[in-house]
């Protein structure tokens, strides 16, 4: 019969959850924000949370080679009360899909396995009775029904949101104007030169003219400070600000087909 126990060891613990924390820092798994139809996984360089995951590393690898007891009992409840506030706090991918009521299941299954590693170590390091580890077992069900059930947005990511919004309103009014320059369709010859076009935005909507297959009245919303789009009857395009500085304006349009390039410059004063 195998013995687990010779296994289980402290030491043993601490290197599998280092090596699981690696993993989920390299795929985004321990610190994704993914929510409704937005469910990839990105690289770690895209997100700022991913420092939460290097610090649960650090603290990990220096339980690993302390041998002051006390001092690891109480880097490891720390370590823990951190790890149960990134995950209502910041940790999404468990509102994705259309309607956000779909908990994606990758996302979820890693978050178990992660919280059983730290269990395993609490109930190794304290040497917690049968008891005990039922009840903390029972916290630690209670902590991902109210996750699911009451913080499948993550609360940080509603304020970061809220947040970029009121930069993209101030965005939006300040680039209010009348603008010339060019265009280019993606995948036209290297050669040829840009189109010249005129777009004239004002608080509601946006004016192209001179190219005629875009020549249209849109209405233009800017959701986040880099993003938005422009709609017409029978027209729709995603916009990406490229770049918006000193009366210089850069963005590229989208409608899956096809991709719009502008570099503008601003005539005049900005009036509002």
């Amino acid at each position: 019969m195998i013995n687990f126990d010779k296994y289980l060891t402290e030491k043993n613990i601490l290197k599998t959850l280092i090596g699981f924390l690696g993993f989920g820092f390299l795929t985004s798994l321990d610190y994704t924000n993914m929510f409704g139809c937005v469910i990839s996984i990105e690289p770690f360089w895209i997100y700022k949370q991913s420092v939460f995951t290097i610090i649960s590393i650090t603290l990990f690898s220096y339980i690993l080679r302390s041998n002051k007891i006390l001092l690891k009992q109480k880097l490891i409840l720390g370590e823990a009360f951190f790890w149960i506030l990134r995950i209502i706090l910041f940790k999404g991918g468990y509102a994705t899909g259309f309607g956000g009521d779909w908990v994606n299941p990758i996302v979820f299954g890693y978050d178990i396995i992660s919280a059983v590693l730290r269990l395993c170590l609490i109930f190794k390091t304290f040497n917690l009775s049968k008891t005990k580890q039922f009840y903390l077992l029972g916290f630690i069900i209670l902590l991902f029904f109210i996750k699911i059930e009451f913080f499948r947005m993550p609360p940080m990511t509603i304020l970061f949101h809220k947040q970029d919004q009121a930069k993209a309103l101030i965005l939006r009014k300040e680039m209010i104007g009348n603008y010339s320059g060019s265009m280019k369709e993606e995948g036209d010859n290297q050669n040829l030169s840009y189109k010249k076009v005129k777009v004239q935005i004002d608080k509601d909507s946006v004016y192209i003219s001179n190219i005629d297959y875009l020549d249209d009245a849109y209405s233009f919303v800017l959701e986040y400070p880099d993003y938005g789009w422009f709609m017409s009857n029978s027209k729709f395009y995603s916009i990406s600000i490229d770049k918006f500085k000193n009366n210089n304006l850069n963005f590229t349009l989208d409608d899956v087909s096809n991709i719009y390039k502008f570099k503008l410059n601003r005539k005049g004063v900005n009036t509002r």
